[in-house]
């Protein structure tokens, strides 16, 4: 052996085991942190969630540590699924549900929160056009108005480049995750629980997020959100339950709410022009306004900085899309339902037992050779007005005391 190679390797040996014992601590540290995050379904890539669904397909999945990710989840899941049926939206849309759509359950997917902006519903009809994801029979969609208010840009999404990458896999995405739990603690007992069952149906639930307070979405792409049907059956009222409560949004002209002096004509022109395509590429398309509590509604009326924008979406944009062909359903009070404000979770969140009573209207609107033609209509409405259903679940939780109290108060 050569005498000068072996004083050589010395030097370096000693730096590789110094760095060694330097990064000991960090790797005592990081390691089983990140087994927590993968034993808990935090740290999951939306693959994975939606392979487990499949096997198991009641568990629930929703994440706090790392990026909740709806763009891409919901993304994967139209792709893994294939759905003939697809809802897209925001959370407003987030309580249709496959039951809804018997018998062709398997046939259905909910891609609300996909779309958080105009450009987001543009982007999925071009994905769609082009084959990147797989083509719907039936696409419904759930219009929301700030979408087309003069503030609106039709470019803005986050369905492509750096945003549609998988936070999971990110180094920066562990660093913040990581941060979050420094920032809150509390989150750490759950952590080390792992994926424990939901607190009130005892579903399995992968992520902090669904293990803490059951809320998290389903295998159709729902959401189950079992904190605000607790507090309904504590407290069988309506309430806005909403940070901040949407009214109040409204009031103090801020997140949606901020001041439109109408709505964005080039923003509505292209979304009528990428729906009109689906429509003659075939598939079919159904627009819909979701609700407003009526408090929300009192507060519209008062905004005069919010009027014409408000207006031009009641009034305007129903009547546009009807003239291009396209169907939008415009029932934005609970009463136009023969509903009240208990069938709503929020301020403009409606609840599964609201969305089974606007799809029967959709039924009745579509016609003969429409997909909602082969929907169990009977079925459907048993849904809503089965015994024990509540204003905000068809099946609620059995929570001891509580629910003996509520039995009997089905929905009208």
């Amino acid at each position: 052996m050569n005498p000068s190679s072996t004083s050589n390797s010395k030097p370096l040996r000693k730096f590789v085991i110094r760095g060694l014992l330097f990064l000991a601590p960090v790797a005592l540290v990081v390691l089983p942190l990140e087994f927590l995050f993968y034993r808990s379904g935090e740290s999951w890539t939306a693959h994975k969630v939606i392979a487990h669904q499949q096997k198991y397909p009641d568990a629930v999945y929703s994440r706090v540590l790392f990026s909740q990710q709806f763009n891409r989840f919901k993304t994967v899941g139209i792709q893994t699924f294939r759905p003939e049926i697809l809802t897209v939206g925001s959370s407003r849309v987030l309580k249709f549900r496959k039951e809804m759509f018997a018998p062709m359950e398997d046939r259905f997917f909910n891609a609300g929160s996909i779309a958080q902006r105009i450009g987001d519903v543009l982007a999925l009809a071009d994905q769609i056009q082009t084959g990147a994801v797989p083509r719907p029979r039936l696409l419904i969609l759930g219009l929301d108005p700030w979408w087309l208010g003069d503030d609106a840009n039709p470019d803005d999404t986050w369905l492509t480049g750096e945003q549609m990458e998988e936070a999971a896999l990110s180094f920066a995405g562990h660093v913040e995750a990581a941060r979050t739990l420094i920032r809150k603690p509390e989150l750490f007992s759950a952590l080390i629980r792992g994926r424990e069952a939901t607190p009130a149906y005892g579903l399995s639930a992968m992520g902090v997020h669904a293990s803490l307070y059951g809320s998290g979405f389903r295998v159709d792409g729902s959401k189950l959100a079992e904190k605000d049907l607790l507090d309904y059956i504590r407290d069988p009222v309506f309430k806005d339950r909403e940070t901040p409560p949407i009214v109040q949004r409204i009031r103090e002209r801020t997140q949606q709410f901020k001041p439109k002096q109408g709505i964005n004509p080039e923003a509505l022109d292209r979304l009528i022009d990428a729906l009109k395509g689906l429509q003659q590429s075939g598939t079919e398309v159904m627009v819909f306004q979701p609700p407003f509590s009526t408090a929300c509604h009192e507060a519209l009326a008062e905004a005069e900085d919010l009027a014409e924008w408000w207006r031009a979406y009641r009034e305007d944009v129903p009547a546009r899309l009807e003239a291009a062909g396209i169907p939008c359903m415009t029932i934005l009070k609970s009463e136009q339902l023969g509903l009240d404000d208990r069938y709503m979770l929020d301020g403009f969140h409606p609840s599964e037992v609201w969305v089974a009573r606007l799809m029967e209207r959709m039924i009745d609107r579509a016609g003969s050779d429409s997909v909602l033609a082969a929907v169990d209509r009977a079925r459907l409405e048993a849904l809503s007005r089965a015994e024990g259903v509540i204003p905000v679940s068809f099946n609620p939780p059995q929570i001891p005391g509580e629910s003996a109290r509520l039995s009997g108060k089905t929905a009208p």
